[in-house]
C-alpha cells in the first residue's frame, strides 16, 4: 500500500506575521463604568512589558469630546501620548456598520470590561465574525463565552487576570483563531435557539403569576463546547485542514487500502489527533488525521525562539518516515487530506512499577537511536559545544541560524532545533529564568536558577554521547506493542536527530508523575548505562518536569499539577544525592 506524497508548502513565520498584525479592539461607549482605563491600564502594562511583540490597541466609539473626557478621566495621559503617536493606540470614535465590521475584522481579541451589563450585542456581533471576547461575567457574556473555549470571563476590576488573558494572545497569536472559530459556532447556535421574544413573554408571565424561573434547556452553554486546548486546531491558509466532516473520505480511502466490505468505526483517541480503526473479515488498520496545531510554549517560556505552531504539512513529512526501527510503520499515506495508515498496535501489558516499565519502554527507545547519524552529526555538535557558555551572552537567534544551516537538516524528517541538545536548551532556560521570562509555579523557578551550576556541570556530559534519532515525545501514552510482538512508539509527527538521553529523560520525568514514589535511582539506571547517560537524563528528566509544570501553570491545568510539583520535589532530592563529577 501507497502513495505518493506531495507537500504543501508554505512558511508559518509570514501566516505567523500575518496573524499578528492585528489589535487588541475595545468597542463600546467610553464610559467609566464601561472600564476603559483598567482596559487602558492593561494594554499599557502589556506594551512597556512585550513592546516588540504586543499588538496595537483599537478602541470604537466615542465623540471627540468624550475622548477627551475618557482619556483625563484614566489619568493615564502622559504614558498614551507616545503609544498614541506611534498609531499604536488608535481611537476610532464613532463608526457606521461597515466601519465597525472592518475594524473587528482585525481584532485579534474584543476586549469589553464593564462593571455591569444588561446585555452587551457587541460581544454577540464579534463572536458572529469569528472574534474570540474577554469580558466580565455579566449580559450575554455568559452565555457564549467560557474559558479557553470561545474567550475569557474576567472578573470586574481584576487587572491581573484581564493583563494575563491578554497576553496569551501576545503571546499565542494562533489562540484567536482558534478559540474565534468557536465563538462563531456557538454564537450561530444561541442565535438559532434564542427566541428573544418567547423568552420575554415566559419571564413576564412567570413574574405576573408568581411561578418560578428557571433557566431553559433549549438553549446550549458554551461549556458544552470542548476546549481548544484539547487539539489546538489551527486552520493553516494554504492548507488543507479538518474543516469538514472526513469520515466519507475516510471511508473511500480504507476500502481502497482494504478493499470492498471495510467497516468503518470512529475511534475515540485522548490526544490531539482524530483517528479512526478500518476493518474487514482479514485485515485492520488504524487511519490518523494529522492536523497542523498550535504550541503553547510561549505562554511559560517568554523568553528566545520557539514554533507558535506546527504545520500538519511537517508533521506528515514526520510521520511517513520509515527508515528507523523503534517506530510504528506508515503502512499507506494521503497527502491531499494528510491521512495516514498503520497497524493496529496493542496497549503495553500493565506492570507493577516504573522501573519494570522503563526498562520494556526501553526496547523501542533503543531500537530508534540505533538509528544511523548521516552527515551534519559532528557541526551539530560543534554548534552545541560552541553555544554553551555564559548565560549573558547566549543569542538564541544566532544559534537557530547555526542549525538551519547544519547539514544534518536535510536528512532529519524533522527540523533541528536548540531542544535537541541538553546544553542549548539548559542555558535558554537559565537565562529566561534569571531574565524573568520563565512562568513557573511555587518556589520552582527559585530553585532552578540555585540549581544552576550543578545541573550545567551534568549537562557537560552530553559531549561524550552520541547523535541519534529523537522521537521528541516519549509519553507513556505513546508505546505500544506491534503486531510483530515488538515494543514500538506511536505518533512519529516530530521525529529529529539529537543527542542520545533526550527521550529517556521524557520517559523518566512521565513515569515519576505518574508513580510519584518510584525509586528515581533505580529508574534512571533501567534507562541508561554508563555514568554519562545518567547524568543526560536526569537532567533532561528535570527540564522536562519543568515544562510540564511551566505548560499546566499557563493553560490552567491545576488538577495535574500538584502530581507534576511531587515529581519535581523527588527529583531535586534524588539530584542532590548524586556526587559531583
Amino acid at each position: 500500500m501507497t502513495c505518493d506524497v506531495n507537500i504543501q508548502t508554505l512558511e508559518i513565520d509570514d501566516i505567523l506575521r500575518w496573524q499578528s498584525n492585528r489589535a487588541f479592539v475595545y468597542f463600546g461607549r467610553l464610559a467609566p463604568s464601561k472600564g476603559v482605563d483598567i482596559v487602558l491600564r492593561c494594554w499599557l502594562d502589556l506594551a512597556d512589558s512585550c513592546s516588540g511583540i504586543c499588538p496595537p490597541l483599537w478602541l470604537i466609539g466615542g465623540s471627540p469630546k468624550e475622548i477627551s473626557d475618557i482619556r483625563r478621566y484614566t489619568k493615564l495621559e502622559e504614558r498614551l501620548v507616545s503609544y498614541e503617536r506611534d498609531s499604536r493606540i488608535m481611537w476610532w470614535g464613532y463608526l457606521d456598520p461597515p466601519g465597525v465590521s472592518a475594524v473587528l475584522l482585525r481584532a485579534i481579541v474584543l476586549i469589553t470590561h464593564s462593571h455591569y451589563e444588561p446585555g452587551g450585542r457587541v460581544i454577540v456581533e464579534a463572536m458572529r465574525q469569528g472574534i474570540p471576547a474577554i469580558a466580565t461575567p455579566h449580559g450575554f457574556a455568559p452565555d457564549l463565552i467560557a474559558d479557553w473555549i470561545s474567550g475569557f470571563l474576567v472578573p470586574y476590576g481584576d487587572e491581573a487576570c484581564l493583563r494575563q488573558r491578554m497576553s496569551l494572545f501576545v503571546h499565542q497569536p494562533f489562540l484567536s483563531q482558534a478559540m474565534g472559530y468557536q465563538a462563531r459556532l456557538i454564537t450561530e447556535d444561541a442565535l438559532r435557539n434564542w427566541d428573544f421574544f418567547a423568552y420575554h413573554h415566559f419571564i413576564y408571565d412567570a413574574i405576573a403569576t408568581k411561578k418560578s424561573i428557571s433557566a431553559s434547556s433549549k438553549f446550549p452553554q458554551p461549556n458544552d463546547y470542548p476546549s481548544v486546548l484539547k487539539r489546538r486546531l489551527v486552520r493553516l491558509p494554504g492548507y488543507i485542514e479538518s474543516v469538514t466532516d472526513l469520515a466519507p473520505i475516510v471511508e473511500v480511502w480504507a476500502e481502497s487500502l482494504l478493499g470492498g466490505g471495510a467497516n468503518i468505526s470512529l475511534q475515540a483517541v485522548g490526544g490531539k489527533s482524530l483517528s479512526w480503526r478500518a476493518t474487514n473479515s482479514e485485515d485492520e488498520i488504524w487511519i490518523k488525521h494529522v492536523h497542523s496545531h498550535f504550541r503553547m510554549t510561549s505562554a511559560w517560556l517568554l523568553h528566545g525562539p520557539s514554533e507558535p505552531c506546527y504545520s500538519a504539512s511537517a508533521k506528515f513529512t514526520s510521520e511517513i518516515f520509515n527508515s528507523a526501527d523503534g517506530i510504528v510503520r506508515t503502512l499507506a499515506s494521503n497527502s491531499e487530506h494528510y491521512l495516514i495508515a498503520q497497524p493496529v498496535c496493542s496497549p503495553l501489558e500493565s506492570l507493577r512499577d516504573a522501573p519494570e516499565q522503563a526498562a520494556v519502554m526501553r526496547q523501542a527507545l533503543d531500537a530508534l537511536a540505533d538509528t544511523p547519524c548521516p552527515e551534519g552529526g559532528e557541526m551539530f555538535r560543534e554548534i552545541a559545544r560552541k553555544y554553551f557558555h555564559g548565560v549573558d551572552d547566549f543569542d538564541y537567534a544566532l544559534v537557530e541560524r547555526d542549525i538551519k544551516d547544519c547539514p544534518l537538516n536535510r536528512h532529519s524528517p524533522w527540523p533541528l532545533s536548540y531542544r535537541s541538545s541538553l546544553r542549548l536548551r539548559l542555558t535558554l532556560l537559565t537565562q529566561a529564568a534569571t531574565f524573568g521570562k520563565l512562568l513557573l509555579p511555587g518556589d520552582m523557578k527559585e530553585e532552578f536558577v540555585k540549581l544552576r551550576t550543578r545541573l550545567h556541570e551534568l549537562a557537560y556530559h552530553e559531549e561524550h554521547l552520541p547523535i541519534v534519532m529523537l522521537h521528541n515525545g516519549a509519553k507513556v501514552s505513546h508505546f505500544a506493542l506491534a503486531p510483530q510482538g515488538n515494543v514500538v512508539l506511536l505518533d512519529k509527527e516530530r521525529l529529529s536527530y539529537g543527542f542520545k538521553g533526550k527521550d529517556h529523560g521524557e520517559l523518566a520525568a512521565n513515569l515519576l508523575i505518574r508513580y510519584p514514589q518510584a525509586n528515581i535511582g533505580e529508574l534512571i539506571c533501567k534507562l541508561s548505562d554508563t555514568p554519562d547517560e545518567h547524568a543526560v537524563t536526569i537532567t533532561w528528566m528535570g527540564l522536562h518536569l519543568l515544562a510540564e509544570a511551566g505548560f499546566q501553570l499557563a493553560c490552567e491545568r491545576h488538577e495535574k499539577l500538584p502530581q507534576t510539583l511531587e515529581a519535581w520535589n523527588c527529583w531535586r532530592q534524588a539530584l542532590e544525592a548524586i556526587p559531583s563529577p
